[in-house]
């Protein structure tokens, strides 16, 4: 073993091509933007709506319209689903609501969401509580739904002030963990995660009309194999083993951190006391359980047992009931209670300060104050008043199930818990980020004590292995390297060892090694241009906006696609073919990321993600699906391109549109931003707004046109920011309203006339 004392040069590798990251933890705005209170109003037939409050446990939904306006975005969007939802709320005089917008427009979505679920909080005088924990979970970095208020027109009449909490769906774990294709399982009352048999079937079972555990997708397959293996080996794993092979199935670190906020929270209602209220994604990218907290409003003190949550025993949560396995193995074994507490005094020391806590319940009290005092129904259920609502952030009320205030509550559960902490040195903590493709991999290793080494192991095709020990700067407690590796076949794996200045060491993986991509592509071609917002830009053969891919050939011959495959998943590669057809030297092809085959041979079976994924071509099957080409992208702006700034190049940025034509640098007005400008009622029918928001500098003119880009009306004397458009003259259909800046650019919008 040969030691180096310093970093050797595999730790200083140049990422040929710049990844972007998946964010698990994406901003709040536009829809979830929290320091103004937005306006839902829903349109509805009355008679629907009547039924509706009529058959509380039906989820039928009804047609209705959508409305969104939060000063900065006013949206229309027609025939949308709505309907109650919530399980014992459903009871409830202030009720909860659920809006699809896909469920009579299949594929639909808006600002990126399929569904919208607006909770009365009835439960809750500070209609505060759930806002805080899921603040608190993604501040934390545990994959958490966000959330904001909004005030709830029916029908024009106001009924109150609602939590606008995010759906857990596709969308949501394509947007946390880069895919979707993953089994997600919706885990509810008896959900214990005790070992039943190891027959998959045995955890199909259900209570009260629904599964325990109710897979979400992937439906058709039903395949409950990947659960019954998670809940087997976190059940009848010896102890002295539980490390090596629960790690193999479960991300245990993150869900160490949801531990720690269920108790911080008095959270009941999780997994780890009433058995209930979660879900498990199975991540593809890592084949690992990832935990999402579901449905966190019975937190912070609302209680109805009597019990003193503020001072429950942090390691004795569950009470002593052993059929609480996620919790009961985890917190039993001394690495990962060790880490628990290293975690829960840094949640303590880092979110839970009680001056910052108490600054940003009292912003929100005061932000929401105005809609509570307005809301009819906040009253009807425990007869709170708007002086309850006041007061309740820092006292209790005569009704039992707020038996403390909010702020007081947190006061001595910070307290009792530093109390009962005990705190022992713990071994380093590994995380990686591995693209198995580019073989490139992000490493970061963290202690309490002075890290002193890292040992980085290759593990070869005979199963030999080759170790080299690096010793790491002084007086750090935190290392982070990035490395690529080059496919060679004698290189099977990699693990690594890191050891703090006290000796406590830790492996990652923890007893295997991360498979290295050993197959390199011959072919040269590129991802040359993606765009994943198209509103407006080009359209296909058929009139529709969609989804564009460009692949550039750089060689001086041309190249016959035929055999290779582009996905815009990494861990399956082969996910559509391309069909027999042939790019010239120095040539382009653009393809149509529709999801709809049947629309053309150059239609892709799948759609790109605007808030960001992986996009790559693929050799044959021959050449085992090597990575020809391929790179991630992180959030998209609608209309604005992203690619190779030079045809072929390595570096990638924000483009103008240029599909089968030469890339070009981005030359429209400097500060993209898809809210600056605004157009609505949008389907329109006889007038819409255009409204220019905080823009520097006014366009030259204003142009309405249609989708061939005939222009039909100009409008060269722009001296305001706001306009009111009449319909007459234009046709029903797309048109495109053109903001335009001269040599500077433009921006453009779709506007829809019925």
């Amino acid at each position: 073993m040969k030691i180096n004392k310093y970093i050797l040069p595999l730790f200083c590798c140049l990422i040929s091509i710049h990844v972007i990251a998946q964010n698990p933890f994406p901003k709040l705005a536009p829809v979830f933007k929290d320091d103004i209170i937005p306006k839902v109003f829903i349109r509805i037939d009355q008679d629907s709506l009547n039924e509706i409050f009529a058959n509380i446990f039906s989820d039928h939904h009804y047609r209705a319209t959508f409305i969104f306006d939060n000063t900065v975005i006013r949206d229309t969007v027609e025939n949308i689903g709505f309907r109650l939802r919530g399980n014992t709320s459903r009871g409830a005089n202030k009720k909860s609501f659920k809006i699809s917008f896909n469920t009579f427009e299949q594929g639909r979505q808006w600002k990126k969401l399929e569904k919208l679920n607006l909770n009365g909080e009835h439960n809750d005088p500070t209609v505060t509580r759930s806002k805080l924990g899921w603040d608190i979970l993604r501040a934390f970095e545990v994959p958490a739904p966000r959330c904001n208020h909004v005030e709830l027109y029916l029908n024009n009449q106001y009924v109150g002030l609602y939590a606008n909490v995010e759906q857990i769906d596709e969308e949501f774990v394509e947007s946390r963990f880069g895919n979707k294709d993953g089994n997600l399982y919706k885990c509810l009352w008896p959900a214990d995660l005790t070992f039943k048999r190891t027959n998959p079937g045995a955890y199909k079972i259900g209570d009260f009309g629904h599964r325990t555990y109710d897979l979400k997708t992937n439906k058709a397959a039903d395949d409950y194999s990947d659960l019954a293996n998670f809940i087997t080996i976190l059940n009848n794993t010896p102890d002295e083993d539980l490390v090596c092979e629960l790690e193999k199935v479960f991300n245990v670190d993150s869900y160490l951190k949801a531990m720690i906020f269920d108790i911080v929270s008095a959270n009941w209602d999780g997994p780890i006391v009433n058995k209930n209220n979660f879900y498990l994604y199975h991540n593809t990218a890592t084949d690992k359980f990832e935990y999402i907290p579901f449905d966190i409003d019975n937190t912070f003190g609302i209680d109805w047992f009597g019990e003193d949550w503020a001072s429950r025993d942090i390691y004795n949560y569950a009470g002593g009931n052993p059929e609480r396995p996620i919790y009961n193995r985890i917190i039993s074994i001394p690495e990962y209670r060790d880490r628990f507490s290293f975690y829960f005094k840094e949640f303590i020391d880092q979110y839970l300060q009680t001056d910052s806590l108490t600054t940003y319940l009292y912003q929100k009290r005061d932000l929401l104050a105005s809609s509570i005092e307005n809301d009819r129904f906040y009253p009807r259920d425990y007869g709170f008043k708007f002086a309850d609502f006041l007061t309740s952030f820092d006292t209790k009320l005569s009704v039992n199930h707020v038996p403390i205030g909010l702020t007081a509550y947190l006061t001595k559960r910070i307290a009792t818990a530093l109390e009962q902490l005990v705190i022992k040195e713990i071994a380093p903590i590994i995380n990686i980020d591995f693209d198995a493709f580019s073989n490139t991999i992000q490493l970061t290793a963290r202690d309490d004590q002075q890290l002193q080494s890292i040992e980085t192991c290759i593990v070869h095709a005979d199963n030999t292995t080759t170790c080299e020990v690096n010793i790491l700067p002084e007086n750090g407690n935190v290392f982070r390297s990035s490395m690529t590796f080059s496919p060679n076949e004698n290189n099977q794996g990699i693990y690594y060892t890191v050891i703090d200045n006290q000796g406590n060491s830790s492996r990652f993986p923890t007893c295997d090694f991360i498979q290295l991509n050993t197959v390199s592509s011959s072919i040269s071609l590129f991802i040359n241009e993606i765009m994943a917002a198209n509103e407006s830009t080009i359209a296909d053969e058929s009139g529709a906006f969609e989804d564009w891919i460009e692949i550039y050939n750089p060689t001086a011959t041309a190249i016959n696609l035929g055999g290779l495959y582009l996905s815009d998943k990494p861990n399956n590669p082969n996910k559509w073919a391309f069909p027999e057809v042939t790019i010239p030297a120095k040539g382009f092809l653009t393809l149509w990321a529709d999801g709809e085959e049947a629309a053309g041979a150059l239609h892709t079976n799948f759609k790109l993600n605007a808030g960001g994924e992986f996009i790559g071509i693929f050799d044959t099957e021959i050449n085992n699906f090597a990575l020809i080409d391929g790179f991630e992208f992180g959030e998209q702006v609608a209309d604005i391109s992203f690619g190779r700034t030079t045809d072929g190049g390595t570096t990638i940025d924000q483009l103008s549109p240029s599909p089968n034509t030469a890339n070009a640098q981005l030359t429209t007005i400097s500060e993209i931003n898809p809210l600056l400008l605004t157009i609505y009622p949008n389907p329109a029918t006889t007038t819409f707004q255009i409204e220019i928001n905080h823009l520097q500098q006014l366009p030259d003119a204003i142009l309405i046109k249609d989708i061939l880009g005939r222009t039909y009306r100009r409008f060269t004397e722009v001296n305001q920011s706001t306009y009111t458009i009449p319909t007459n003259g234009l046709e029903k259909g797309i048109f495109l309203v053109v903001l335009d800046f001269g040599k500077t650019g433009q921006l453009v919008r779709k506007i829809i006339i019925k």
